[in-house]
């Protein structure tokens, strides 16, 4: 299909396709107040870990940073405690340390302290390592008001989400929330991919025999399931446009089309963001 095509096809499913239908509103007109927080914590990073700033993964996922930093700030208390579970190479947990948290961080295996941009990071946040899939979480009860729980859902292949988050629940002190993050499977990106004969999967050598891909994406209204059926409720719930969160492969129309529509569409919002308490 030409790009002419493309676009024609991808206007008539905006138009016909209600945002309710996907179930993920949009940010909405966030204060500045802070989104100025945000941008400063975020220059706090760059200037201390330099040369990564300029990275193909940092660049694409800073305002994703920025947007987990400004839900912490309207959520959690200077000096809160936060378990970054993912934690590696440390860009997001670094934000929360400049932000005044107390930041706990976990890999799942010790190969990932080679990630970090400087040694001393991984003293920073106290990291351990553990797969929690196969092993409970090292720490007491209740030892965490927060837990950051960002672009880590997709990355779970072998047990059931559904079982991990007890364990979550069982770390968090009483009303603890999960700052968390996925991306969204029902973003156009994905559309576009299937018109112009582009796997929406992760390319084969990737897939088979790596564990840093995604086993398996979410829709919004599954994530909202699987958090409240597992006794946690939305305190916030929305989607934002996130640039490592297009489909690999389409980045050529999807920019494109974007910077010639003004639509604000569910459809485009390729990454769930949520805030969840732990209900008593």
């Amino acid at each position: 299909m030409s790009s002419t095509d493309v676009f024609r096809a991808l206007d008539s499913i905006l138009s016909n396709v209600r945002d309710d239908q996907i179930g993920l509103r949009g940010q909405g007109q966030l204060e500045t107040r802070y989104k100025d927080y945000g941008e400063a914590i975020m220059k706090e990073v760059e200037d201390y870990i330099g040369k990564a700033a300029t990275s193909d993964y940092y660049a694409s996922s800073r305002e994703r940073f920025a947007t987990m930093v400004c839900c912490a700030k309207r959520h959690l208390p200077p000096g809160a405690t936060v378990l970054d579970i993912g934690n590696s190479p440390g860009f997001l947990g670094y934000a929360f340390f400049k932000a005044g948290f107390e930041v706990s961080g976990l890999n799942l295996s010790d190969a990932w302290l080679d990630a970090y941009p400087k040694p001393e990071m991984a003293a920073i946040f106290s990291v351990v390592s553990c797969d929690i899939e196969s092993s409970a979480l090292p720490f007491s009860n209740g030892a965490f008001d927060a837990i950051l729980f960002t672009e880590v859902l997709e990355h779970i292949a072998i047990k059931n989400p559904r079982d991990i988050l007890p364990e979550l629940r069982r770390v968090l002190k009483p009303g603890g929330i999960i700052l968390f993050s996925t991306p969204n499977v029902c973003n156009l990106s994905n559309v576009v991919a299937l018109l112009t004969g582009v796997n929406i999967f992760w390319p084969v050598n990737m897939f088979y025999g790596s564990t840093d891909r995604h086993n398996r994406e979410f829709s919004p209204n599954e994530v909202l399931s699987l958090f409240t059926e597992s006794g946690f409720s939305a305190l916030e719930f929305f989607g934002i446009n996130d640039h490592a969160n297009w489909r690999s492969g389409t980045q050529d129309l999807i920019y494109p089309y974007l910077a010639t529509r003004k639509a604000d569409h569910a459809l485009l919002r390729n990454t769930i963001i949520g805030v969840f308490a732990a209900v008593p």
